[in-house]
């Protein structure tokens, strides 16, 4: 029980729309630090460092030297981030992409979701997966 909001973090478009910056990627990339399993004993998760996180998830020209970059497989895709919260805390995250060299490759119109993370509730889980679907 308890209050679930799905909140669209930003959406990049190569070449034509960002509305990322670098306080939204953050937001997403900390949302598994608020997933208690991760701090279980049963959890091996080992968390990457969180500049090259960053980096790896970074459509904009934002760049710090030897810190942060861009990753180049965003020339071609299209993303969107987005983090579920649950009585205000952060309590999932998930992406949804489009590779244009993917579909064009193979004559497709496919879609992806990744780095799917929720807290052991299946309605935040399923909304999250929802969200992403549906744009």
């Amino acid at each position: 029980m308890g209050k679930i909001t799905i909140k669209e973090l930003g959406e990049y478009r190569p070449g034509s729309f960002n509305s990322l910056n670098l306080n939204r990627l953050k937001e997403f990339v900390t949302v598994p630090y608020y997933i208690d399993w991760y701090k279980s004993k049963e959890s091996n998760k080992i968390f990457p460092i969180f500049s090259q996180e960053i980096s790896d998830l970074n459509p904009t020209s934002f760049r710090i030297p030897g810190v942060i970059s861009r990753n180049p497989f965003f020339d071609h895709s299209r993303i969107k981030y987005f983090a579920a919260y649950k009585n205000g805390t952060p309590a999932g995250r998930i992406m949804a992409f489009i590779d244009s060299n993917y579909n064009r490759e193979h004559d497709g119109n496919f879609g992806w979701f990744g780095l799917f993370e929720s807290i052991e509730d299946n309605e935040v889980a399923d909304r999250l997966i929802a969200r992403a679907l549906d744009d």
